[in-house]
């Protein structure tokens, strides 16, 4: 029926008439072909579920001379509709949720993998410098303990994450909770974490001052540079990654997140990974903090260092340095002793200001 309707209009008179025609039509045998052929498609175009709106241009006398081709096309449009039904919402709910179950698995996949990168990063900084050093003896044992600072104990808490993870792939399904793992660790990193970021950057400087003066520790860099097979980072590209790390953790849980929930709104574990976001979140916010504090003790001691016959009282933990700028006396002042062009440096702390005679940075003398 769907290709007599399709290709030639023409519809079997017998056939249709005896399923399709309503017996009060089917009494009146004085309608010719063409109306009988108008009526069955009006009755195929109803059952087909097609409304009088959408047949364009029939024509609703009962003696028309012809069916106009727009209802032979509703027809054939309902009833490919009726035999190709349009896909329900939840085949297409199933497949949103298996494209999201897919993708939680992918980025769990990530996090470990980064997991064990990171983990091997470390271990080799370990093996190839900090024990190569030691044994060598090119350096003294404080600037090796200066310039690595707790690297082994983020090692072994590391290593430790990555085996547990490593459990949670091996037996992955639906119920794994990821963000319980992570969160359970966020303790240990506030507590590993801020003692070596804090001085990472007096390490790194370490490195310079040591490369310009002990040739054998800038010969020692540069082969293992060279003949490296793991990474092609220097020493301090390699010594700043628990920088990177903790903000990437942030990242991927939030990902994670996403993915589950798209996958279940009601998974056990949203709740853990939001906790473990937080939590991130905090233990960043707690190593900056830390960090700060550190930078200005150590620049409080610069100062005092650089500043001849410093009083005392300007090295405070409670006080806070705010900055400095050096500058050139435009007038002669009898009350601060100085004279035009002559160059001072005023610093700025919380409740305290200063200004030293020369340029900061040189020997100068403090202003009394």
């Amino acid at each position: 029926m769907h290709e007599t309707v399709c290709e030639n209009t023409e519809l079997s008179f017998g056939e249709l008439s005896s399923h399709m025609i309503s017996p009060g039509r089917a009494a009146n045998t004085s309608i010719d072909k063409n109306s009988i052929r108008h009526m069955i498609l009006l009755d195929f175009a109803k059952k087909c579920g097609i409304t009088n709106a959408e047949i364009e241009g029939c024509e609703t006398n009962d003696t028309p001379k012809k069916p106009r081709r727009s209802l032979v096309n509703a027809v054939k449009e309902g009833f490919t509709k009726t035999q190709n039904p349009p896909e329900s919402t939840d085949k297409k709910d199933e497949e949103k949720i298996r494209k999201n179950r897919e993708a939680r698995k992918m980025v769990a996949q990530e996090l470990y993998d980064t997991e064990r990168n990171y983990v091997k990063l470390i271990g080799y900084v370990i093996k190839e410098y900090k024990e190569q050093l030691e044994d060598g003896q090119l350096i003294s044992d404080t600037e090796c303990r200066q310039i690595f600072g707790n690297l082994p104990d983020l090692r072994d808490l590391h290593a430790e994450l990555e085996h547990e993870m490593s459990k949670k792939i091996q037996s992955w399904d639906t119920d794994t909770r990821f963000g319980e793992l992570i969160a359970s660790y966020c303790s240990k990193f506030i507590t590993h974490y801020p003692p070596y970021i804090n001085f990472m950057d007096r390490s790194l400087l370490l490195i310079k001052e040591i490369q310009e003066s002990n040739t054998k520790f800038k010969a020692f860099l540069r082969t293992v540079l060279s003949r490296a097979t793991y990474s092609r980072q220097d020493l301090s590209d390699l010594l700043s990654l628990p920088v990177q790390r903790l903000p990437r953790y942030g990242l991927l849980l939030s990902e994670l997140k996403k993915k589950t929930a798209g996958m279940d709104p009601n998974h056990p574990d949203i709740e853990h990974l939001e906790s473990a976001i937080l939590q991130i979140k905090k233990v960043n916010q707690e190593v900056n903090s830390a960090k700060g504090q550190t930078d200005n003790h150590y620049n409080m001691f610069d100062i005092f260092n650089e500043i001849i016959d410093c009083p005392h009282h300007i090295v405070s933990a409670q006080r806070q340095y705010i900055f400095r700028f050096n500058c050139t006396v435009a007038d002669n002042s009898k009350d601060l002793g100085t004279k035009m062009g002559e160059k001072i440096c005023i610093l700025f702390f919380k409740w305290v200001i200063l200004y030293v005679r020369g340029i900061f940075g040189q020997k100068s003398k403090m202003y009394s």
